[in-house]
């Protein structure tokens, strides 16, 4: 592990801040979290909380994500006393000398070399290190578009130049802005999608969210799904499914943004303040140099590499966003804890994507790891389903929020875990249990056997398993 205490005595240098935590994850969750505890308009007052002006809490709410990015990159990777380079790294590739270039050799080689012109005018010298091995991480950039099929990409068509920077906003942007908009449609409903409807909606934004795929968040369960459209238009959220963005008009100031979607051969034209590009992200593989080492990208561009990180040239591994893997921030921890155990000799083992979990932070929450029911009849497993839906749950009702479920999915022939999907109040932190148990190989009869503290949200994991192993105690 590195940074422990048997961690080779190798030496981190960390070039790139880490965007992906401090940029996407904690700015996201600290907005979530705002308006989760203090709801506005008529759940506020039925609960008995003064409603104070939305648009000042969004400012005080912006102050407070800003403290939590400080406090994340102070503490982050403290342990392992990486040295820190603020700016940006680019790949030389191995042939260094031959290129005008001649840093010192040994463990602390460095030499600052090849000037360039400074834009504000000043004379700049890069450092050139000679690691033993490098690790590529945050390769990622917003796309305009998402597969619509195997190997191909719909576009978001673009805006009009001017006034694009304003009106037509990616999330980050969104995050970064003091204005609230009267209303905005949100292009695309995975997880960025949702969870900012929620989260503008609670601020009293009109929202519209627009999504290509049959149904919201697509990459989960289908029931899943149903459970949260469903509860997003008795919000009074605006949802359009299997619907195709085909232009947007921002080019009067004076005027709304007008959107033109299809919708089965049938147009329609939305209007907002905003348009929010939730649609996703691609593999950002170039700016730094990579073409210079020879590494070989897939087919969607993005960095090929094995189990452990390895790309095809030795002593270079890709970990996180840039191998187009699973775009999670834990994920590309995990990629790199082992990729470092690699390096460093250590016993290990490969990744299971798969089985990574994954946290949607919509209202109600949505937590997943496995095959869909839909996935794991097609692998052609016995598949057996139990579900416990919170209305039972008596946390859930002492919390106010007994909506959603505890659905979970096994083997028949031999009772292995093959997924759980759950959709209620803070599942994000009911999934650790189950993925422990796909991780070692326990059945559903074993795991039904772990005990757990009366009143809490985890009972519902319990009587799901109880279900799949025959005896659901409270349904």
């Amino acid at each position: 592990m590195p940074g422990g205490p048997d961690d080779g005595g190798r030496r981190v240098v960390r070039h790139v801040p880490d965007r992906v935590a401090c940029r996407a994850c904690l700015p996201r969750r600290r907005v979530h979290c705002a308006v989760r505890h203090v709801p506005p308009g008529f759940v506020a007052r039925g609960r008995g909380i003064p409603h104070s002006d939305v648009h000042e809490r969004s400012l005080r709410c912006r102050g407070s994500r800003r403290g939590a990015r400080r406090l994340h990159r102070r503490g982050a990777c403290r342990s392992a006393r990486p040295v820190h380079r603020r700016g940006r790294g680019e790949v030389l590739g191995r042939g260094v000398p031959e290129r005008g270039l001649h840093p010192l050799q040994g463990p602390a080689a460095q030499r600052r070399v090849g000037a360039h012109r400074h834009p504000a005018g000043r004379d700049v010298r890069d450092p050139v290190r000679l690691p033993h091995h490098v690790r590529l991480r945050r390769g990622l950039q917003a796309q305009p578009g998402r597969g619509g099929g195997p190997g191909g990409r719909r576009a978001l068509p673009d805006a009009q130049e001017q006034d694009h920077r304003e009106r037509v906003v990616t999330y980050e942007e969104q995050i970064l802005t003091e204005e609230l908009p009267g209303s905005i449609v949100i292009a695309g409903a995975g997880a960025i999608g949702v969870e900012f409807a929620y989260v503008l909606h609670n601020y009293g934004v009109k929202v519209t969210v627009v999504e290509f795929a049959d149904r919201i968040v697509p990459a989960e369960d289908a029931d899943v799904s149903k459970e949260l459209a469903k509860h997003y238009r008795k919000l009074g959220i605006e949802v359009h499914t299997s619907t195709r963005v085909e232009s947007i008009d921002d080019s009067d100031p004076a005027r709304p943004v007008r959107v033109t979607v299809d919708k089965n051969g049938a147009r329609q034209v939305l209007e907002a303040d905003k348009v929010l590009q939730a649609i996703g992200f691609a593999p950002r593989v170039t700016g730094y140099g990579l073409e210079t080492t020879g590494v070989r990208l897939t087919d969607r561009g993005a960095i090929e590499v094995d189990g452990r990180g390895r790309t095809n040239v030795p002593s270079l591994y890709a970990i996180g966003d840039v191998t187009g893997k699973l775009m999670l921030a834990h994920a590309a921890e995990t990629m790199g804890v082992i990729a470092a155990e690699t390096i460093g000799g250590a016993e290990t083992m490969e990744v299971d994507f798969r089985m990574i979990p994954r946290a949607t932070y919509c209202q109600p929450q949505i937590a997943s790891f496995g095959h869909t029911e839909a996935q794991a009849r097609e692998a052609g497993f016995d598949v057996q389903v139990a579900k416990f839906p919170f209305t039972a749950n008596g946390k859930a009702h002492g919390l106010g929020e007994p909506v959603g479920f505890v659905k979970v999915i096994s083997d028949g022939a031999h009772g292995e875990l093959l997924g759980a999907h759950l959709i209620g109040p803070e599942v994000t932190e009911l999934l650790p249990e189950l993925t422990l148990a796909q991780q070692w190989d326990l059945t559903v009869h074993e795991v039904a056997r772990n005990v757990h503290a009366h009143p809490t949200l985890g009972e519902a994991v319990k009587e799901a398993v109880h279900g799949l192993a025959g005896h659901m105690i409270n349904m």
